[in-house]
């Protein structure tokens, strides 16, 4: 029973479909009300058709798991490991397009890593954290400029962008760390209440039980008493009228 219980600790603990298609529609109105801002209202030049097209592919396979599965469906480590990988591939795409660790955006590279941390085993957090680093990294050598004023290049040095490196990848690290630290305290004291739940359960049945053998001695606890047990058992078994003769003759 205990390890029965454990079992549906670690499944009520897997990412939940619902919950990372809410989040990715939130991203796909964030990314395009971004985009939207940049291209209309400060008039910034940014390769407007590769962004769209970038938001459209997150939106359509975002679509296409809301109408194919379930809400409730919740997802083991490996299809989530996936589903987040593209959304970091994703987000990365379109920072590299729009100027890459120069973007103020570029932090938001480590929220698909902090979600991995809070709800996947160690190892597929791991791996979501190396391939954000190598994004990252990517990120650092973008041939795009910012989006900025037409005719205008804001220049950035090297040391600047090598400070944002390591300052996303520290983030993204810590981040991970301290959410999957949190998540696993919770775990542990989730698997400790329901060994404490278990507990109390087995001593309630020892007390049922206690109760159970202390009436059965208190109806054999005479000699006449036993004999009218053991006489009902009989009478089941054999008749009553051949238990009656049985006593006469003794």
């Amino acid at each position: 029973m205990a390890i029965e219980a454990f079992s549906q600790g670690d499944d009520s603990r897997r990412l939940r479909l619902e919950t990372l298609v809410r989040l990715r529609w939130l991203s796909v109105v964030g990314q395009t009300a971004a985009v939207l801002i940049v291209a209309l209202v400060l008039q910034f030049a940014l390769p407007l058709k590769t962004c769209a097209a970038l938001i459209a592919l997150l939106a359509v396979v975002n679509a296409f798991l809301q109408l194919r599965y379930p809400s409730t469906r919740r997802l083991a480590p490996e299809p989530a490991l996936a589903l987040l990988a593209f959304d970091l591939l994703q987000l990365a795409a379109l920072l590299y397009v729009t100027g890459g660790l120069s973007n103020p955006f570029a932090p938001l590279i480590s929220v698909p890593v902090i979600i991995s941390s809070a709800s996947q085993p160690l190892r597929y957090s791991l791996a979501l954290v190396a391939v954000a680093i190598l994004c990252i990294t990517a990120l650092a050598f973008t041939p795009y400029p910012l989006p900025w004023y037409q005719g205008v290049t804001v220049p950035f040095e090297p040391l600047f962008l090598a400070g944002m490196w390591f300052a996303i990848v520290l983030t993204t690290s810590f981040a991970a760390f301290y959410s999957y630290r949190v998540s696993l305290e919770a775990s542990q004291l989730s698997e400790a209440l329901a060994a404490t739940e278990l507990v109390l359960q087995r001593e309630m049945h020892l007390s049922e039980l206690d109760g159970l053998a202390a009436a059965a001695a208190h109806e054999l606890g005479t000699p006449l008493a036993t004999i009218a047990l053991v006489a009902k058992e009989m009478s089941r078994e054999i008749g009553p009228a051949t238990v009656f003769t049985t006593m006469c003759i003794c």
